[in-house]
């Protein structure tokens, strides 16, 4: 929960555990990526674990930039960055997957060379950057 939207307002804790649990999820789903990136498991029809992981990269972006103090923030980061190298990895082979890494490019997280911010750098300076 944004903490702009609700300074000074009573705020019931389910949607804190809520949030809390997105993002856990969101995590799994980046770690769940890089492991079958990892085992090379990937076939068939695999739109569906891009767009999964997408919508769980914007997921932490979001997180990240409402909670810029928060004490996880540089490895929400790390995963955001995983789940993009997931991605970019499959571009060549997917248009779903080129079409996404195109959004995240566009949307300034992410270099349009495509390539990767060195990895202090991405920890850094990813909240000044947005």
């Amino acid at each position: 929960m944004s903490p702009a939207l609700t300074a000074g307002k009573e705020v019931d804790e389910r949607c804190y555990r809520c949030a809390a649990k997105c993002i856990e999820v969101s995590r799994n789903i980046v770690h769940i990526g890089a492991e079958i990136q990892k085992q090379a498991v990937l076939i068939g029809p695999y739109w569906f674990i891009l767009y999964a992981i997408f919508f769980a990269i914007l997921s932490l972006v979001f997180f990240v930039l409402e909670n810029p103090g928060h004490v996880n923030t540089k490895q929400y980061v790390k995963d955001i960055y995983a789940g993009w190298e997931f991605i970019a990895g499959l571009k060549e082979r997917s248009l779903a997957a080129d079409r996404i890494t195109n959004a995240l490019n566009v949307s300034l997280l992410f270099p349009s060379n495509g390539k990767k911010y060195k990895q202090n750098d991405a920890d850094d300076n990813l909240v000044a950057s947005l």
